[in-house]
């Protein structure tokens, strides 16, 4: 379950170190790798018998064979980080930097 979590926020964690990241759309592309696990995993149980059962299978996603969890542990960074970029493309954000200290340190060559 911890995999699955970090997963799905990770790439945006990731891409927030990009200068031209929005951090709104980095938190939005965490949610909507949450919501992606969430999402992979009702839709596998809709198809086998019903959702909940699908739901429920979230927390015993111990079988490292299972395709449901591949589709999750493939979809859920790639939707996350398509979120995010696109996202940072829509809204720009330039970070306005730290201040400048004066030290009183030059550097010559």
């Amino acid at each position: 379950l911890a995999d699955l979590l970090c997963a799905g926020t990770c790439v945006p964690i990731a891409m927030g170190m990009w200068t031209g990241a929005n951090p709104k759309a980095a938190l939005g592309g965490m949610a909507v790798g949450l919501v992606t696990i969430i999402l992979v995993f009702v839709i596998s149980g809709a198809i086998i018998s019903d959702p909940v059962t699908g739901l429920s299978e979230i927390y015993y996603a111990y079988d490292l064979r299972s395709p449901t969890l591949l589709a999750a542990f493939i979809l859920s960074p790639t939707v996350a980080g398509v979120f995010t970029y696109v996202g940072s493309k829509l809204f720009p954000y330039q970070f306005p930097g730290y201040p400048l200290l004066k030290t009183g340190i030059t550097f010559e060559a």
